[in-house]
């Protein structure tokens, strides 16, 4: 036998083998003509014989093969169909001539032949009936008929040597001999029986093979049984072989329902069948004394049997290496069978049988001899058996003993070693774990890469490495991953770019495993470029709209970002890119983003390239323009990596948790620029001005405003944004509303700060952040945020306030002694009202630095407020009135060029003051005039006499009056002692207290007597106590005044 057919199947038994040659000039276009042609007649149906026959077009079918189709009929070339192309009638005759001559060779066993000549006329009729010539493809209109007849010849003619042969099985048959077989009549006695034996059986085999050509299944299947008994007994082994085989195959067709136009190899339907013996798979044709009993009798029911069977004839076929090559070729046909039942386990013992028959083959039906192999281990699920013959069927390629190695061929197979491993392309080698092969994968790719090179393909192979570099990169050494990158840098820098073609570059290149996007955040609250859509309800109401101050667009775990922009305005948007390498760094080449192919709306991105270093997280920075209003609708974006574009969408990283960046882009709108000019103040690191301004100063911040838009600004609103509302106080010294700004122009906008006294002093800064919002048609608006720090420095502070003390309730004034301190570090003035001092100058003085200063201050005394229910409370407003009564300001110069301003801020407590002298208390006290004692005078009386006096008391509010009243005698010890245990000395003889209520404008008398019983001088006065609030407890509601005293001095 000439060669292996290596893609030996369980139909070649069942199809009639038809050679096709195609010799001359006959080019591919005619080849393809033909051989599209002759695929739709593989199967065709015998309208008179009610059978359908299959047949093989093969156009590597040999004369050699031919030989053996005594021992297996499939191998019989029954058909000649000869193909070539002529210019003249001369050309033609020499391709008939040659047709004649490769039929000679076929021999008496080719039934039917046909020349097929293009490029003639037809007006040329070829005296040769099987012989047809045609100027052109389209002019052979009856090709599908010319087929059909050729087909149907053969059937015939098979048909006759059918019967032929049944009618010599009742006489005498002849010795079916194989090529290796010499005539045995010299040697052997011809009338033995066991000769005998071997004739009839190897004719009733042969007889099996022919019916199985025609179609006729069950009586071939029962022909091989016979033909198995009658060879067994003869002792025939290599016949025996063959019978089993082929008994095997019927059995495999009758199981799988394929009657020779089957699959050969496992298919995903044959993963969810069952296969099992059923009468509906034999033919339709009827069976004349073949009943189901018989075909399920002579049919092997399982597949644990078939694969014994199978075995037993392979067995027999290794006992001759003459016929190593149909051992070899059963050994496939098994494997097909058994991977297709899922018997993978068995399937494999098969191939290995295979791996071992040994063969005298040249080099190049080694290599497809190791392919195939592969081929088929990859079929049964042996990934790394595969890989394996396929890496060595490689190696056969550029073998060192060979003058022309194939690199081209050795790179194909290698990528089919690599693809052996794969289940799936876009994933493989990613599936491959630390317990797999990625040391030996990544071995054989670069093999393939160095393949590639050799057959010059450098941009394939840089594709191959990319690959390798991007996938496995966390199984290589230090070594092997810088040695990878520095090729591709290298051939980076050449400036080279490569294509991805997918017919010749089967796998995904994984751009979202390296580099790592993990985040895209677009930065749409920095320098006021976001537009802000204005709310129509507020709108209604006023020109000006509230914005909240956060503008957060994104929040957590969101799948789409959606905001406004405006067209020709810089869009920035930060991208955070890991590298997973762990020695190299990352260069990352023509960033940029992807938009929607369906959204009409452009952009304008400037490419963007940046390097990120080992194991490292980077943020850059990436700006958008929008050219024209629209939507816009970002869904990805692109880089080139070593001289390959990567193109990576949203949706498909499994890092950013945004599917989609969609951008409103709206028409033009202004823009204003902030300067800080005339603004005394040093700057921080960040540009932010930090302000140092004195508790109590009031400072002056002009802004300076530029319309730097295209747009006119024709309304403003100016909003604060600090957390220092209750320390700080701001004003605006214009209205800016409704005020036009054309572009270009600029305005100032005058700001006020003033720390308030009771603000609070530390050494951080307090921020404060101005939010200037501004609009041309109060649909759209932006907004401006400008942020300043305030330090805060301690001034002039009233430390501490004492009331002098006053015997003269009536007096409508009342003295105080100031303590005034101060913290600057330079000398101030300080300026106060003294209700008494008419010359306003002398009310100042100048303190030294870090000094205190005390003097004396007369100011009124405040009226008794209405509806005042505690001390507490009259209090608090008692030290309001106090500070704007005092109006302590200060001055203050610091170098020579800053002036500093300000009011001072009151420390003082009136926790423990006499309030009675600094109010004008609602109830005046005076002494009765029937009264026998005056005021001012020393009044003696003698012991033991009746002294009559009396005190009256004036409401003079306009409300009524609740307050109590007592009688107090004392002796003054003039030591600041008074004594006013005197029950020994003084008898009360009239009323001591009473409670009362005085309306606006009455007059309350309490006449009192008293008997002196000592000698002394006694101090007799009123003690009135006015009640602020009836809810009030005595302690915490009352005002305590003293009516003016009374001396009485006693003798006997």
């Amino acid at each position: 036998m000439a060669s292996t057919n290596y893609d030996a199947s369980m139909t070649d038994h069942s199809q009639i083998l038809v050679s096709v040659e195609c010799t001359g000039n006959v080019n591919a276009e005619s080849v393809r003509y033909i051989t599209r042609s002759l695929e739709t007649h593989r199967a065709v149906v015998i309208n008179d014989a009610g059978c359908t026959i299959n047949v093989n077009f093969s156009r590597d079918a040999s004369q050699a093969n031919s030989s053996w189709g005594g021992l297996q009929a499939h191998r019989q070339v029954y058909g000649l169909i000869f193909v070539a192309e002529a210019a003249s009638p001369m050309e033609s005759a020499l391709i008939v001539d040659k047709y004649n001559k490769m039929k000679e060779g076929y021999g008496a066993g080719l039934y039917q032949s046909r020349c097929i000549i293009f490029g003639i006329d037809t007006a040329i009729r070829s005296s040769h009936s099987n012989v047809f010539q045609f100027s052109s493809h389209d002019a052979w209109k009856s090709i599908d008929y010319d087929i059909k007849q050729f087909i149907v010849s053969i059937y015939y003619e098979l048909e006759t040597k059918r019967h032929k042969l049944l009618q010599e099985r009742q006489g005498k048959p002849i010795l079916i001999l194989a090529p290796f077989e010499v005539p045995e009549e010299k040697t052997v006695e011809t009338d033995s029986k066991l000769f005998r034996r071997k004739c009839l059986g190897r004719h009733v085999k042969h007889l099996g093979d022919i019916h199985l050509l025609l179609g006729l299944i069950p009586e071939s299947l029962q022909y091989y049984n016979s033909a198995l008994d009658i060879l067994l007994s003869a002792g025939d082994s290599i016949w025996v072989g063959a019978a089993l085989e082929g008994l095997c195959v019927v059995s495999a067709m009758i199981l799988f329902n394929d009657r020779g136009l089957g699959k050969d190899l496992l298919t995903p339907e044959d993963t969810k069948n069952t296969y099992a013996l059923d009468p509906r798979n034999l033919s339709t044709k009827p069976i004349s004394g073949i009943s189901w009993a018989d075909v399920k009798k002579f049919c092997i029911p399982s597949f644990k049997e078939l694969v014994e069977k199978y075995r037993e004839s392979i067995i027999n076929y290794s006992k001759l290496k003459t016929v190593a090559i149909i051992e070899l070729e059963a050994c496939i046909k098994a494997t097909k069978i058994f991977s297709r039942a899922k018997k993978f386990l068995e399937a494999s013992e098969f191939i290995q049988n295979a791996v071992y028959i040994s063969l005298s083959i040249s080099g190049s039906d080694r290599l497809k001899r190791y392919s195939k192999m592969g081929d088929l281990y990859k079929n049964i699920k042996f990934k790394r058996k595969s890989f394996f013959y396929k890496r060595v069927a490689a190696m056969q390629c550029v073998s060192p003993q060979l003058e022309n190695p194939d690199w081209t061929l050795c790179s194909t197979l290698l990528m089919e070693a690599i693809m052996s491993l794969a289940s799936d392309s876009k994933s493989f080698p990613n599936d491959l774990n630390s317990n797999s092969w990625p040391s030996v994968v990544q071995r054989v790719w670069r093999e393939l890469i160095f393949a590639l090179e050799r057959d010059g393909n450098r941009p394939l192979s840089i594709l191959h490495l990319l690959h390798v570099f991007l996938s496995m990169f966390p199984f290589m050494s230090e070594t092997e991953e810088r040695e990878i990158h520095a090729i591709l840098e290298s051939f980076a820098k050449s400036g080279k770019d490569v294509q991805i073609q997918k017919d010749t570059f089967q796998f995904e290149l994984d751009f979202y495993k390296c580099p790592i996007v993990k985040a895209v955040l677009p930065q749409v609250d920095d320098d006021g470029y976001r537009p802000i859509k204005s709310n129509k309800a507020d709108d209604q109401q006023s020109v000006f709209i509230y914005t909240p101050a956060s503008y957060k667009v994104k929040e957590k775990n969101t799948q789409k970002i959606n905001f406004d922009w405006c067209v020709d305005t810089p869009c920035r948007i930060d991208v955070e890119v890991h590298n997973p390498l762990n020695h190299c760094p990352f260069q990352v080449q023509e960033f940029a983003f992807i938009n929607e192919s369906s959204v009409d709306a452009p952009f304008e991105t400037p490419l963007f390239s940046f390097s990120v270093p080992p194991q490292v997280t980077s943020k850059v920075t990436v700006s958008l323009t929008p050219l024209k209003p629209g939507l816009i609708k970002i869904i990805g974006y692109k880089f080139k990596i070593f001289g390959v574009q990567a193109e990576c969408l949203f949706a498909d990283s499994k890092h950013i948790q945004t599917s989609e960046i969609a951008i409103n882009v709206i028409s033009g709108l202004p823009f204003v620029k902030c300067d800080f000019t005339g603004i005394q103040s040093d700057y921080h690191e960040n540009d932010i001005p930090e302000i140092v301004a004195y508790i109590g100063e009031t400072l002056q911040l002009p802004f300076k405003l530029t319309n730097t838009g295209s747009c006119l600004i024709a309304n403003w609103d100016v909003t604060c944004k600090t957390k220092l509302s209750d320390e700080i106080k701001l004003t605006f010294e214009r209205d800016f509303g409704k005020m036009n700004l054309l572009p270009g122009t600029s305005v100032a906008l005058p700001v006020k700060i003033e720390p308030k006294v009771n603000c609070k002093i530390t050494k951080a800064p307090f921020s404060c952040t101005l939010v200037l919002k501004y609009s041309a048609d109060l649909k759209w608006w932006r907004s401006l945020e400008v942020e300043v720090n305030f330090v805060f420095e301690p001034s002039i502070e009233v430390t501490d306030l004492t009331v002098l003390p006053s015997e003269d309730f009536s007096n409508p004034k009342c003295d105080l002694r100031v303590t005034i301190s101060s913290h600057f570090t330079d000398c101030a003035k300080v300026f106060w009202h003294d209700c008494e001092d008419l010359n306003a100058s002398s009310s100042n003085a100048t303190i030294p630095a870090k000094c205190i200063y005390s003097c004396d201050i007369a100011v009124g005394k405040m009226d008794l407020p209405e509806n005042v229910e505690n001390i507490h409370d009259l209090r608090d407003i008692l030290a309001s009135y106090i500070e704007k009564e005092l109006d302590v300001t200060w001055e203050m110069k610091s170098g020579r060029r800053v002036h500093h301003s300000g009011v001072a801020s009151y420390k003082f407590s009136m926790k423990n003051q006499d309030f009675s002298k600094m109010v004008n208390v609602p109830i005046v006290c005076s002494l009765s005039k029937d009264s026998t004692v005056d005021e001012g005078v020393d009044n003696v009386r003698p012991l033991a006499e009746v002294i009559r006096f009396g005190f009256d008391l004036y409401n003079n509010s306009t409300a009524k009056q609740p307050f109590n009243i007592s009688l107090e005698v004392y002796q003054d010890q003039q030591n600041g002692y008074l004594e006013r245990n005197l029950e020994e000395c003084v008898l009360c003889l009239g009323c001591t207290n009473a409670s009362v209520d005085v309306s606006p404008g009455e007059l309350f008398e309490f006449p009192c007597e008293i008997l002196l019983l000592k000698e002394g001088t006694y101090c007799i006065r009123a003690v009135y106590t006015i009640i602020l609030s009836e809810k009030s407890g005595a302690s915490s509601g009352t005002i305590q005044c003293y009516s003016s005293c009374v001396t009485i001095t006693s003798e006997s």
